[in-house]
């Protein structure tokens, strides 16, 4: 069993250890997360190389992995080792984001191209553009639903209210302009 959160780096460092097409995609996508990426090959690592480091990724040779993997374990750092998923505490998963709405898919690391046909799915049916507008209408009421309603489940009784209000008259406009009309409509219909 695993637990699927949302990290915000804000400058954390993470280490890659390796190089070659993985360890480059790693560094690609950590540093556009906003991690602050330091990068050694396999045989050069030292311990000192884990000072300040909350998150390492070893995409190295065998040894070279399992002596990050022992490092990151001993400093109690956060670890993946690729293609090892009973050696890492996390995985990437395959991930489809449209606007402020990212879905991840994750198969705890048996098989990662099985969760990345999910997301392809998941990207082409589910999560449009109209979708991922919706959703950034939905975030501007956030202030006032939150000055309108009390409690939390009052809120949530709203919002499982309206946006499937909302999902079921997307179908009925193209333009923002008029999708952001529906939503207001949606919400006044609700609150009252």
């Amino acid at each position: 069993m695993s637990l699927s959160i949302v990290l915000q780096p804000r400058g954390r460092r993470a280490l890659i250890v390796g190089t070659g097409p993985m360890a480059d995609s790693k560094i690609e996508l950590l540093q556009k997360a906003g991690y602050c990426v330091s990068h050694v090959a396999g045989p050069e690592l030292k311990e000192d190389d884990f000072k300040g480091i909350s998150l390492v990724v070893a995409a190295a040779d065998v040894n070279s992995n399992r002596k990050a993997h022992q490092y990151a374990k001993q400093k109690g750092i956060l670890v993946n080792v690729a293609d090892v998923p009973s050696d890492c505490d996390f995985f990437f998963p395959a991930k489809v984001t449209r606007g402020p709405v990212e879905v991840a898919v994750s198969s705890s690391g048996t098989s990662p191209v099985l969760a990345q046909w999910i997301r392809d799915r998941i990207g082409q049916e589910i999560l449009t553009d109209k979708v991922a507008h919706l959703a950034t209408l939905l975030g501007a009421l956030r202030p006032q639903v939150q000055r309108r309603f009390d409690t939390f489940e009052e809120r949530r009784a709203f919002w499982r209210h309206l946006v499937p209000k909302c999902l079921s008259r997307l179908k009925e406009t193209s333009q923002a302009e008029d999708m952001a009309r529906l939503v207001r409509q949606a919400a006044s219909e609700v609150m009252s």
